[in-house]
């Protein structure tokens, strides 16, 4: 998704999985290494977001953060606070919890405008089609 968002618009973009990265300085040191940002290795949060603001300032950026719900409330409030000031940077939060957007603090949630597009659990027969697609692209035949 974020190769194909890079080849048809000169936007750059990064992914990060929360659940791998479950803090705001490993979200940040994700962000730094995906942009090549060098000297920010400084463990504070500042310093990142400082270097990562400053070399996002002439271009459109978009974060998508999966399973943003992952991170500590704290985390989430700052992350998002910070890039809600940048004019030019975008975040897709990607949350498995629909109140993750209610639990953010209320200056947090002034500065965004949220579009939420909810997602259908998947049915059980949906699931088994899956299921046997991956198997079949996966595995061996009588495997």
């Amino acid at each position: 998704m974020v190769a194909a968002l890079e080849k048809k618009t000169r936007i750059q973009s990064a992914y990060v999985n929360c659940w791998n990265n479950p803090s705001c300085h490993s979200v940040l040191d994700a962000l730094c290494h995906e942009f090549r940002i060098l000297g920010a290795e400084a463990r504070s949060v500042p310093h990142k977001l400082n270097k990562l603001h400053a070399a996002f300032a002439k271009d459109i950026v978009v974060l998508i953060l999966d399973e943003i719900d992952r991170l500590p409330l704290r985390d989430r409030n700052d992350l998002l606070y910070a890039w809600a000031e940048a004019g030019n940077v975008g975040v897709v939060a990607l949350s498995y919890r629909r109140d993750s957007y209610l639990q953010l603090d209320k200056r947090v949630r002034s500065r965004l405008n949220p579009l939420p597009v909810p997602f259908k659990a998947f049915t059980r027969s949906e699931t088994e089609e899956i299921l046997r697609s991956r198997a079949a692209e996966g595995l061996l035949p009588d495997a």
